[in-house]
């Protein structure tokens, strides 16, 4: 990757190539490699871009969906050489970063159009700072060096153009509610928000929604895929598609039963009213009868669905199209490394996300929790080794070394921002797998900051740190 800047650090282009290695088969790497590609300028206004991206068939086991899905890779590069531009231009870094972050009426990589909708990167990298520099860093000891280091972060959805979600909706007599989606639990916590969705939209308690969580293609409604980071998003406006429909329908059954029109009526969760009389809704749900048995109306029961707009195919000869959204982020951390031994630990790590709108802030923090962990191990630990035929010698978790509560930082800072995306659920985006992009960028800055020494190579396991310390002294 090269880029280029003028004096003040004003970015004027981009040239990258990105090769990735895909094992036999092509089918899930494809779209990694175009994530990659066009994700790689990060979230930073250049004039110019020369972005190539290829996928290459190597004699190793093929590759699956991971956490950020080709954007973790390309933007360690960027956010990697944005400090060393920062040392050629002897300027501070984070200048350098909120001197060209997108804004409103910016376009893209691909083009598109930035506009507020988008969320606000500036917002998360102001709160991020403040939050970051409240702690003073240690100074360097005998035992062990300091290091400060951030990275800026967005993503967006890689879909198909006409991914969608559908959902079926039952009113049961006791006004509990089944809900039907194709959607994944996956440990996401997605059961518990689009409950939450569903309660809210209905005017209802959480408690009386249920989310079946078995899936079975020939009885659960069409669910295009559980990628992308957009379950809350697609489900969730699918969700509110139906219950706003079964509203219309109590409303329809009402209206026979008052001989008025819908407009007329005021649906709150508990009756159907007009005027000064009123019907509970539990005498609505199966058809409204009347006291000599004969019923008017019909079942609550209800279908919603949500597709994606305005998602292009990418042009075969700019590579640019229309991925549908953004959603923007900044992390920081302050880091420890010690001496004798090379090892590396993260001692404060904060994250900033636009999320547009927080459905439920305890899960968005598990979310974002467990995203900062699988970056550690990706910065510090994780690697996957194979000799000369491509055989995998990393044949056990205690060689692979994921993190574990011993590498947990000792103080973690979630910042939520919310700027509404106006076409998400009560304004909430995407945002699942974004809390692992900037982790290995931001702790190698880190380390740059405290040892001088450029990384570029993951993951920076004490034997590296050690070599690295070595070549310092």
């Amino acid at each position: 990757m090269k880029i280029g800047a003028k004096q003040d650090g004003t970015f004027v282009g981009l040239e990258a190539q990105l090769y990735f290695s895909d094992g036999a088969y092509a089918d899930t790497s494809c779209n990694v490699v175009l994530a990659a590609g066009h994700n790689c300028a990060g979230p930073y206004y250049f004039p110019n871009c020369s972005l190539q991206s290829f996928g290459v068939y190597t004699n190793t086991p093929p590759v699956g969906a991971m956490r950020g899905y080709g954007h973790p890779e390309g933007q360690f590069m960027i956010e990697r050489l944005i400090e060393q531009l920062a040392l050629k231009l002897e300027m501070n870094s984070r200048e350098i970063r909120m001197k060209n972050f997108l804004k409103p009426g910016d376009t893209n990589s691909l083009s598109q159009l930035i506009t507020d909708d988008n969320g606000s990167i500036r917002d998360c990298f102001e709160k991020m700072i403040k939050a970051l520099d409240a702690d003073p860093l240690p100074e360097e000891d005998d035992r062990y060096l300091y290091g400060r280091g951030i990275a800026a972060l967005n993503k967006s959805p890689v879909q198909a153009a006409n991914a969608s979600s559908n959902v079926f909706l039952k009113f049961n007599e006791d006004l509990t509610v089944n809900i039907s989606i194709g959607g994944v639990e996956m440990g996401q916590g997605c059961l518990t928000v689009l409950a939450q969705i569903a309660a809210e939209t209905l005017k209802i308690p959480v408690e009386n929604i249920r989310v079946n969580y078995e899936i079975n293609t020939q009885l659960t409604p069409y669910e295009w895929q559980s990628v992308a980071s957009m379950t809350t998003m697609r489900v969730g406006n699918a969700i509110i598609a139906a219950c706003e429909k079964a509203i219309g329908q109590f409303k329809q059954n009402a209206s026979l039963v008052f001989n008025c029109n819908l407009k007329d009526l005021v649906y709150d969760g508990n009756t159907i009213s007009y005027k000064d009389k009123n019907i509970p809704l539990e005498e609505l749900i199966l058809g409204y009868q009347y006291k000599d048995g004969h019923v008017v109306g019909n079942p609550i029961l209800s279908t919603g669905s949500s597709v994606v707009r305005d998602v292009t195919f990418p042009d075969l000869e700019t590579g640019q199209y229309q991925p549908y959204e953004w959603t923007f982020g900044v992390q920081g951390c302050d880091i420890s490394i010690e001496k004798a031994t090379g090892i590396v630990k993260v001692l404060h790590f904060v994250t900033a996300l636009d999320i547009g709108k927080v459905i439920n802030p305890e899960t968005t923090k598990g979310q974002i929790t467990g995203g900062v962990m699988m970056g550690i191990g990706a910065a510090l630990k994780e690697k996957i080794l194979f000799d000369k035929s491509g055989i995998m010698k990393t044949t056990n978790l205690k060689r692979y070394q994921i993190p574990t509560l011993s590498d947990m930082p000792d103080k973690f800072t979630c910042i939520l921002i919310e700027n509404p995306q106006l076409d998400g659920p009560f304004g909430a985006r995407p945002m699942a797998e974004h809390p692992i992009i900037g982790v290995p960028p931001a702790i190698l800055n880190a380390f740059q900051h405290a040892t001088g020494i450029s990384l570029t190579k993951l993951p920076a396991t004490p034997e590296r740190v050690l070599e690295c310390l070595k070549e310092r002294s």
